[in-house]
């Protein structure tokens, strides 16, 4: 793993996307290292011992030593990485790999509280834009920029006799965002889940998760 060639363990972003987190791009390679290592060595040169603070194209993170206690010899403990993600990215980022860590039980709510302890109180305030309900990336990256932009979004909203909608936006637009993989097998439920939508009093909107990554634009108008 390129992570311990550097001499030190996966952390941050790197280990969400690792995970198979949601992550909306490749990030550069985080790198944990104890306060007190040396030799640092370049992530795709075994040979090459640059023996300085920082090296091209990873991110170092120079954290205490108690750290290394926790994790595995080449990651470091999912907890303490969604800490450093908190801490370096930006919001949206942040909640979708929360959001991803609570949705497949990576972690739990005690160890969402527990994390939140640990983080600065300047950043407590991530706790009210997690949802461990959000079930795919695209939902979570809409969900942030709606309440960024001054929208009321409800997540999960039951729907009588079918599946709940992803997103109810101002109480006006049910909007559905799994992207393809999820629906393939699906066009004709959903096209009756819109139906149904429609006839709950709200306009309907289902559009591709590619549109919600790359013209996000598009999507919010």
């Amino acid at each position: 793993m390129l992570a311990v060639r550097v001499g030190g363990r996966l952390t941050g972003l790197s280990l969400v996307a690792e995970l198979g987190g949601w992550v909306l791009s490749q990030p550069p390679l985080h790198v944990s290292v104890p306060v007190n290592a040396a030799r640092l060595r370049s992530a795709t040169n075994r040979f090459v011992h640059p023996g300085a603070t920082s090296i091209r194209g990873v991110k170092l993170h120079w954290e205490p030593c108690d750290l290394a206690g926790r994790g595995t010899a080449t990651a470091v403990d999912l907890l303490d990485a969604l800490m450093r993600v908190v801490l370096d990215e930006d919001l949206e980022t942040a909640v979708a790999a929360l959001d991803w860590a609570m949705y497949t039980n990576r972690i739990d709510l005690i160890d969402f509280e527990r994390m939140l302890q640990q983080l600065p109180e300047s950043r407590r305030w991530i706790r009210g834009w997690v949802d461990a309900r959000c079930e795919s990336l695209p939902e979570s990256l809409a969900r942030t920029r709606l309440r960024l932009a001054g929208h009321r979004v409800d997540s999960q909203v039951r729907l009588r006799g079918f599946e709940a909608i992803d997103l109810v936006v101002d109480d006006v637009v049910g909007l559905e965002v799994d992207g393809a993989e999820h629906h393939r097998d699906r066009f004709e439920a959903d096209r009756n889940k819109d139906l149904a939508i429609t006839i709950a009093g709200l306009h309907a909107l289902r559009p591709h998760a590619r549109a919600v990554f790359s013209s996000w634009d598009f999507v919010e108008q």
